[in-house]
Parts: C-alpha cells; sequence; structure tokens
C-alpha cells in the first residue's frame, strides 16, 4: 500500500493580515439556517465543542463534524471575518455514494456507477451494470429463501421458482443457472416476440432443472412439458445443465411442435442449440424434445432411464446435426420420428451409443432424404422388451449410413432386427450403408411392398439367430451388396419368407454355415425372387451346421453365379428348387489355362488345367474337377499314344451317348468337354 500525508490534526485560522487568529470565533449552522448545528472535540461525536468554538492562543481548534453546515468566522470583537455556507463533511458525501451504489431502482445508479476494466485493445468504455445485463444470473430474481433452497440441491419446495423462471425468460436474453437444484411447478413459456433465450447452467451434473409434480402442464396451451415454444422465429439454446425427476414425471423437456398446444400456439425451433445436457427423467417421462428444429444442432447429450429421447414430430424438421449421444438403460428410439410422414432433410447422426437398451432402435425414422448417419453403436439389455436393433428406415432417399454396429458381448441379450428396412406402396428406398457390424436375431431385413434401391458394401450380418439377411414381404428394386458378410445363422442366411419381385446383385459376399439349428432341411440361400439374382464371386458353403443344400432356387428370374468358390461338401446337393430344374440356374466358372502332361495310368485334373496331354503306353484313367462346382467349365483333353483315355468316375457323356469313355484308342484323339453341373458333355473333337 503506497503512503499518504498525514491529515492535519487541527484546524488553525488566521486574520486578515495571516496572524493566527487569537480568541476568534466560529460560530456553526445547519446549512441555510440560523440554527446552531453542534461540533465535536472527537470522532465519536461524545464530547461538544462550545458554539461558537474560541480559538487558541494559536488560533487553532480540535473540531469533529458530519453533516452539511452554514460556518461564520469571527474576530474576538465579533466582527465577521467571513461566512461560507452548504459545506458538507466528507463522511457524508461517502454516505451518499454508498447509498447510490446501493440503489436498485435507478438504472443510473448501483452498478451503472461501477467502471469495468478490461485489456482487450480497441474494447468500449463499459459499466457493471452493462455487463450484468448481457449475462444475467436467475439468482438475481430469487429471494434469499429461494438461492438457500436452490443452493442445497435437495429439491425443497422452497426451491419452487416458476415465476421467477418466467419473468427471467419473458425479459432477459440470457439466463445463468449457478449450481443448484430448480424446481418448477409450471410448464416455462418462450413467448413470441420474446429476446432469443439462451439458458445456461454452471455445470450440467450439479445445474438442475425439475418438476415438481408428474404434471405441471399449464392452461391454455395444457402441454405437460418444462418448457414450451411459442416464438415464431425462437433460437432457443439449452447449455450445461441436467433435467432430472424423481416424481414420475409424464412430459417433456422441451415442445416444439409447429401448430401444437391445446392453443394451437407453439411453434418449431430455429436456429437452436441443445448441448452439453444430462437428461434423467425415469422411465414415466415421454421424451426429451417433442416437435420440430431447424437449422440446428444437438452436441454432446447424456440421457439415462428415459423412454425416447428426440420425437421430431410436425413440419420443420430439417438441416439438424445430433452429435455425440450417449444412452444407458433407455427405451424407444433415441432419434424417432414415426408419429407422421412429413419426413426430415439435411440431417446428420454422428457418433451415437447406446448401451443396456431396453426396447426399440437408436434411430427408428421415416421420409428422411439427403441425410447422413455414421458411427452408431447398439447394445441391447439383459431380459429387453423386444424390437430392439440399429435402425429402422421407412421410405428414406438419398441416406448414407455408414460405420455402425449392433453388438453382443458375453452375457448380453442379442438385438432382434439390425437393420429394418420398409419401403411403402408407391414408394422408392434409397439408401447406401457402408461399414458395419450387425449381430441380431435377423441382421438384415427386407419389407415392402415398394422398390428399394439399395447398396449395402463392407457389412457383416454375421451370427445371427434366425437369419442373416430376410425378406419378409414382397417388394421390388434392386439390391447391391459388395464385400459383405453373411455368416452362421440357425436358420437359412438368407431366408425369403414371401415371393418378391427384388433384383440382387451381390458381388465379393460370403454365405458360409447355414443350419446351425440343427435342421438338414435348412439351405445357405432361399432364393424365391421374380427379379434376377447375380452372385459374382460367391463364397458359398459350410464348415458346420445341418444346412442340405447350398441353393434353394425357386424363384421365375435367373440366376447367375459367376466364379463360385464352393465351401465344404453338402450332405445332398449345391443347388436344387424349380429354378435349378427349369435351367434358369447358371453357374459360370473362370476358365483355368494351365497344360497339365500325363505319363501314368491315373492322375487327377488340376483345378488350373485348361489342357491335358496324356503321353502313357497304356489306358490312362482321369479324376476329372467335380461337376457340381465347375458348371460351365471346359477341359480339353488330347493323348500321344494309341491307348485309351477315360474317366475315374462314370461322368462323361459322349457326343453321341453310349460309354462314358473320353477318348478311344487312338494317337491324337482329342476331345473338348465342358461341365454342365451334372456331367462332363463332349462338345466337339476327333
Amino acid at each position: 500500500m503506497a503512503a499518504v500525508l498525514m491529515p492535519v490534526g487541527r484546524q488553525s485560522f488566521e486574520d486578515s493580515a495571516g496572524r493566527p487568529l487569537v480568541g476568534g470565533k466560529l460560530y456553526t449552522y445547519t446549512a441555510g439556517t440560523s440554527v446552531p448545528l453542534a461540533t465535536f472535540k472527537d470522532a465519536a461525536q461524545t464530547t461538544p465543542n462550545t458554539n461558537p468554538i474560541i480559538l487558541d492562543a494559536r488560533g487553532e481548534a480540535v473540531i469533529f463534524w458530519s453533516g452539511s453546515y452554514k460556518v461564520t468566522l469571527t474576530d474576538s470583537l465579533d466582527a465577521v471575518i467571513w461566512t461560507q455556507d452548504g459545506i458538507v463533511s466528507s463522511n457524508i458525501t461517502a454516505d451518499l455514494v454508498r447509498t447510490d451504489l446501493a440503489n436498485t431502482s435507478d438504472i443510473s445508479k448501483g452498478d451503472a456507477m461501477v467502471g469495468v476494466v478490461t485489456t482487450v485493445s480497441g474494447a468500449e468504455p463499459t459499466t457493471q451494470h452493462q455487463v450484468n445485463e448481457e449475462r444475467t444470473s436467475l439468482f438475481q430474481m430469487l429471494t434469499p429463501t429461494q438461492i438457500n433452497a436452490v443452493s442445497a440441491e435437495l429439491g425443497a419446495a422452497a426451491a419452487e421458482c416458476s415465476t421467477k423462471f418466467q419473468l427471467g425468460l419473458d425479459g432477459l436474453g440470457r439466463i445463468s443457472l449457478p449450481i443448484g437444484r430448480y424446481m418448477l411447478a409450471k410448464t416455462q413459456q418462450v413467448k413470441n416476440g420474446t429476446k432469443r433465450v439462451t439458458i445456461g447452467g454452471e455445470n450440467r451434473i450439479r445445474t438442475i432443472l425439475s418438476p415438481n409434480a408428474a404434471d405441471i402442464s399449464q392452461a391454455p396451451v395444457n402441454v405437460n412439458a418444462m418448457f414450451v415454444v411459442q416464438d415464431n422465429n425462437s433460437h432457443f439454446c439449452l447449455d450445461g445443465m441436467r433435467f432430472y425427476s424423481t416424481v414420475a414425471y409424464t412430459g417433456v423437456g422441451v415442445y416444439a411442435k409447429e401448430g401444437g398446444g391445446g392453443d394451437a400456439s407453439c411453434q418449431a425451433l430455429f436456429s437452436s442449440t441443445m448441448r452439453n445436457l444430462w437428461l434423467d427423467f425415469a422411465s414415466n417421462n415421454n421424451g426429451f424434445f417433442v416437435g420440430a428444429m431447424q437449422n440446428s444442432a444437438v452436441q454432446t447429450i447424456t440421457a439415462e432411464n428415459m423412454k425416447s429421447v428426440f420425437r421430431l414430430e410436425g413440419t420443420a424438421n430439417a438441416d439438424v446435426s445430433f452429435t455425440d449421444l450417449k444412452a444407458y438403460n433407455c427405451f424407444d428410439p433415441i432419434i424417432d420420428q414415426t408419429a407422421d410422414a412429413l419426413g426430415s432433410a439435411l440431417m446428420t447422426v454422428d457418433d451415437v451409443h447406446l448401451y443396456a437398451h431396453n426396447r426399440g432402435q437408436a434411430v427408428n425414422v421415416t421420409n428422411w432424404a439427403s441425410s447422413v448417419v455414421d458411427k452408431v453403436i447398439y447394445e441391447a439389455a439383459i431380459g429387453n422388451l423386444g424390437s430392439t436393433g440399429l435402425f429402422k428406415f421407412k421410405d428414406s432417399k438419398y441416406v448414407i449410413v455408414s460405420n455402425s454396429m449392433a453388438v453382443v458381448r458375453g452375457g448380453v441379450a442379442i438385438s432382434s432386427i439390425g437393420v429394418d428396412l420398409e419401403v411403402g406402396a408407391g414408394e422408392t428406398f434409397r439408401q447406401k450403408l457402408r461399414g458395419g457390424y450387425v449381430n441380431a436375431d435377423i441382421g438384415l431385413r427386407l419389407r415392402g411392398p415398394g422398390a428399394f434401391d439399395l447398396e449395402i458394401e463392407d457389412y457383416d450380418f454375421s451370427d445371427c439367430s434366425t437369419a442373416c439377411f430376410q425378406i419378409a414381404t414382397n417388394c421390388s428394386g434392386t439390391l447391391r451388396t459388395r464385400g459383405c458378410k453373411f455368416n452362421r445363422s440357425t436358420l437359412s442366411i438368407l431366408l425369403s419368407t414371401a415371393s418378391n419381385a427384388l433384383n440382387w446383385i451381390s458381388s465379393d459376399d460370403e454365405f458360409i454355415d447355414a443350419g446351425l439349428g440343427g435342421s438338414a432341411a435348412t439351405r445357405v440361400l432361399t432364393l424365391a425372387t421374380s427379379g434376377d439374382v447375380v452372385l459374382n464371386n460367391p463364397r458359398i458353403g459350410r464348415t458346420t451346421g445341418a444346412a442340405g443344400y447350398f441353393i434353394d432356387a425357386t424363384g421365375t428370374g435367373k440366376v447367375y453365379i459367376n466364379n463360385p468358390v464352393w465351401i465344404g461338401t453338402p450332405p445332398t446337393g449345391y443347388i436344387t428348387g424349380s429354378q435349378y430344374t427349369n435351367g434358369d440356374v447358371i453357374v459360370n466358372t473362370s476358365q483355368p489355362s494351365g497344360v497339365q502332361r500325363v505319363n501314368a495310368a491315373a492322375a487327377t485334373v488340376f483345378p488350373s488345367t485348361g489342357t491335358v496331354i496324356v503321353d502313357f503306353a497304356g489306358a490312362c484313367a482321369l479324376t476329372l474337377p467335380s461337376v457340381a462346382t465347375n458348371t460351365g467349365r471346359r477341359l480339353t483333353v488330347l493323348t500321344r499314344q494309341n491307348q485309351a483315355v477315360n474317366s475315374s468316375a462314370a461322368n462323361v457323356v459322349p457326343r453321341t451317348g453310349g460309354v462314358a469313355g473320353i477318348l478311344l484308342n487312338i494317337d491324337g484323339s482329342w476331345a473338348e468337354m465342358v461341365c454342365d453341373g451334372g456331367n462332363w458333355e463332349i462338345v466337339q473333337g476327333s
């Protein structure tokens, strides 16, 4: 602390010649009057001076005073030297300043008298009043009793602050909520024409908003919600708080449905944000948000024990991003838009985790367009209520879904349907799924009666208890899959439970190990479509399980199987069904070009062999490639000896029928054969 000059301990006076005013007199009166006003010898005002005060031999006196005075100075003979009116003691000035600083009604006083120092270059001068106006704590509107009850965080009745909270919404641009639990007995209204309201909590864990009854709705809106939005250009924002209930609350957090409410006064949100929120209403609630959002962002939300979270309803849902959503022990979809068919566009869902989910999908929406869903992880709860799964989309158009998983761990329940896609009559469903793992009772389900334009790439629909892929109702259009795994299913891997007109183009997919339930009647692929099926480079078969035929083709279109890799040997056969019998299953294999020379009585033709040259001085028996797995393959056999060449099995049909040999004992004899799936047919030769 800096040093200061010592104040004058005694007051001294002089005559007109500058000499001490010995015996002078000082008369003191109340300012503006002739009424004497006392002064004192001490600061405690216990010993008054005489009035007038008689100056000593040095022209001095000790004078303490308080108030406003008129003072007259005379010589010892009462000749007036001067008179001064309206002199105010310094302590009175300080008292006035203190009074003005404590003023709470005059906007020119109170915090308006305090300047704010800033080190930012170019900043405009400001006062504390302006700063407080920009960021106002709700505590400034509460009584001391309410503040104490809120700060205790116990949910006491004294913490009920609906009226003051509503006043804050009506008049403040931002409401700051210090740590505490704020009880609301009435729905708070973001009224039409109010300021763009932002409610910011100090701590997402300990800044708590709670309803104090199961139903807090108010007429005429009559919506059981903590907040209803009635401003038709609302920028209502929530940041950093917890919504929590212990009273079996049956309402929602925010209601913003266009034209909603008992008086049709409610409006959708526009250019709003909800971020850093913890939601825990318990399972009696009906979601956190109901209504529509546009040009808005939802970020870093944790939900526990919620019944749905974001229920999109009504018009104006568009251009919304949902990022970093975490849900534990919740019910129903986290993002749900099924109450109507109005749909949404330009939506983004990114980084969503559901753990121990009790019912419903992560995302269940209708009529989404031009949207992206990425990084969704889903795990169903043990003893869940059913209908669990990763996604359910209906009538989507130009939606991309990627990098998502419906998983199961030891002791954790399997989901009902991993990815459930439905298209209505007269609609075309356009969607892409890229990169994911789905472990569910049914991995992928398609339902009509409309048309699909669907692409699925690098998805693993494996370890499914009923089917990896199911076509449940009639549908049409085209499905394209690439690099997908449909492995290990209790029943058929592809189970068509309804006739359909779907075209399917599969490239580099796996279909291995159906029939894990033990039924020999199970097929790996059950095809029953009037459309065409093209399987390019498939891996089909089994290493375990009881699947009979690998493929059962009973549709009316064509089935093209190009360059298959058959895994294992079927107990009955590779392909069956009416399409196979009618010749509508075409198997094309790649044509080996290798040359194999044989100089022995017996030899096995290699998979890479296109031409066999036999040069052995005696009959030769060739073990030809399996007819079941080489449909369409061509093989040329030439002999350099005057000896017969035969097949080790009765599986060769000469051009003229008869003995199932390959070549007669004629030097230079040759034959070209093609496999038709049942035999090697000689099509030309010498």
